[in-house]
């Protein structure tokens, strides 16, 4: 008979567009290979029909809480005025459903909470009994961050981080069973005093050659053009900053060279900024689209010109995924461990940036991006496969099954 675990989350993680999302379905399936599972989700509008028949392949029940906006202002507020906790945790933080938790908990054999945003429900609980998952260092992400925001933003967001500093490492006291992404993020709570926390990277669903028939006309003008590709959340923070680092410093210098080329910048959300690169000649910004495969497969390479951020970019791994080639900077390709230098180009300058994707972009470099997506599809499939990544995970609950 399988014990019981309780998936707690800060968002609907079905449909799953963001990585975050990804991670949160993914971990959910992992852990219900060996647990009945339970999850617990809140959000400002009602539960579709399509996320609780999504969430409900993996789940047995869904507990899910309606929040209005005006309790995420007052949560907000009372981070403002009242303790020092990250304004993110006392954003996500409910009187509620704490109480929900604490009057349910001894039903389950197990805890898991994604994200430091979730750990207030459980903190104070039996520590052998709570997970949590940290997906990436925060305190690193805004540490990253430094030189790219300014004005007040920056002042508050280095508030933020020293708040969130302490508070991960008070998680990493609370909570007996400790998971993040990559070796890079673990050594940064490490260096804060940190210790017991293992690392489990991503996995992505194999390919969905179905999705291949899904056309690009309704979001891309340009069908038969070459184009570069850039994906993700278009109104979280890093993505806004590389693609605007792209557009700006990059494609325009490009365009150059390939007129014909364009610069394709595909995700949810997409936030004002965003939206206005697409004045820039050659530059279009589709938002929503219901799969991410067809502009893989069509694209000639995807960048990551990441300039801030923490963690793997899922982004990468998407294009690994598919066999194709990624140029990045350092940010962007930083996380990926056991690389030999054929999966990915990596430059930081942008001469070097822009020599790099010209090579590929050639005639004369067309076998070496082909050669680079053959050994970025092998590093796929070698250490971010489902089996590996599940067996890692299943290996942290071992002394709960038993």
């Amino acid at each position: 008979m399988k014990k019981k675990a309780l998936f707690i989350c800060s968002r609907v993680p079905y449909p799953a567009y963001s990585g975050a999302q990804i991670r949160m379905m993914n971990n959910l399936r992992i852990i219900a290979e060996r647990f009945e599972v339970d999850l617990l989700c809140y959000g400002a509008g009602k539960l579709s029909e399509e996320a609780m028949q999504g969430i409900s392949r993996y789940a047995n029940k869904v507990q899910y809480f309606k929040v209005g906006y005006l309790g995420f202002l007052l949560n907000l507020m009372i981070g403002f005025l009242l303790n020092t906790k990250p304004f993110q945790v006392n954003l996500y933080t409910f009187p509620r459903i704490v109480r929900w938790v604490r009057e349910n908990q001894a039903d389950y054999d197990l805890i898991f909470c994604m994200h430091i945003r979730t750990a207030e429900y459980v903190r104070g609980l039996e520590s052998k009994k709570i997970a949590i998952d940290f997906v990436d260092s925060i305190s690193l992400n805004y540490e990253n961050l430094k030189g790219v925001v300014k004005g007040p933003l920056a002042l508050l967001y280095r508030m933020e981080q020293l708040r969130v500093q302490r508070y991960e490492l008070a998680c990493t006291r609370s909570f007996g069973i400790k998971i993040i992404t990559s070796e890079r993020d673990r050594m940064s709570l490490v260096n804060a005093g940190a210790n017991d926390i293992t690392v489990i990277p991503h996995f992505l669903t194999d390919i969905d050659k179905s999705s291949f028939n899904s056309s690009m006309t309704n979001h891309f003008s340009h069908v038969d053009s070459p184009f570069i590709l850039f994906i993700g959340k278009m109104n979280y923070e890093p993505n806004v900053s590389a693609a605007v680092f792209f557009c700006n410093r990059i494609f325009k210098r490009l365009r150059c060279s390939f007129p014909n080329v364009r610069f394709l910048i595909v995700g949810n959300h997409p936030s004002k900024t965003v939206r206005a690169l697409s004045r820039i000649p050659g530059v279009e910004v589709t938002g929503f689209v219901p799969s991410i495969d067809p502009f893989l497969q069509a694209c000639e390479l995807l960048v990551a010109p990441m300039v801030s951020g923490s963690g793997v970019q899922t982004k990468v791994l998407e294009a690994f995924r598919m066999g194709k080639c990624v140029v990045a900077t350092s940010q962007g390709a930083i996380g990926l461990n056991w690389l030999t230098g054929r999966e990915i180009k990596v430059a930081d300058s942008e001469n070097d940036l822009i020599t790099a994707i010209s090579h590929l972009l050639s005639e004369e470099g067309k076998f070496e991006r082909e050669e680079m997506g053959r050994s970025a599809r092998e590093y796929f499939t070698r250490y971010y496969s489902y089996g590996i990544v599940r067996d890692a995970m299943l290996n942290c609950f071992y002394f709960i099954e038993n």
